[in-house]
């Protein structure tokens, strides 16, 4: 049987380098700290072939390369959105050379992933702490309440 030509269907490796990236929108974030992240601008240079280089391997590349940015851009999604549950407070605010805080002094401290990770657990310690604070609390009313009521009666 002879193989009737597909009508209307792109090469995947003309898919892959005519499309382009999606413009991201900035993150706004009125106060508190962002996050850091690092940038690269894409060069001419990635979408070129290397030397002995088939062309499936290009492809192969080239859609290993979106995977891994599509991974990062997710990841990275996350970790604002981490940032934006946390509290703002003073404690992990950068400091300036002369004592005032960078918020007060107009400039927004920019946080590393890891930076990020340490305010969350020191969150959920805090938060831990209240926990236990205010269960020890309500036992000891609790107390309170039945010895007021076992001597009213």
């Amino acid at each position: 049987m002879a193989e009737t030509p597909r009508q209307n269907v792109e090469p995947i490796s003309l898919i892959v380098q005519t499309k382009r990236p999606r413009k991201r929108k900035a993150a706004v974030r009125p106060s508190g700290p962002a996050m850091r992240t690092a940038t690269r601008k894409h060069s001419p240079a990635e979408s070129t072939s290397k030397p002995g280089e088939s062309p499936q391997e290009h492809q192969a590349r080239a859609t290993h390369n979106q995977v891994e940015r599509e991974y990062r851009n997710r990841l990275n999604g996350y970790f604002e959105r981490l940032l934006k549950t946390l509290p703002d407070d003073s404690e992990g605010c950068d400091r300036t050379n002369d004592g005032q805080s960078r918020a007060e002094n107009g400039q927004r401290r920019r946080l590393s992933k890891a930076e990020v990770l340490q305010k969350a657990r020191g969150h959920i310690q805090d938060l831990e702490a209240e926990t236990t604070r205010r269960r020890m609390e309500i036992s000891e009313m609790r107390m309170m309440l039945q010895r007021a009521n076992s001597g009213s009666l």
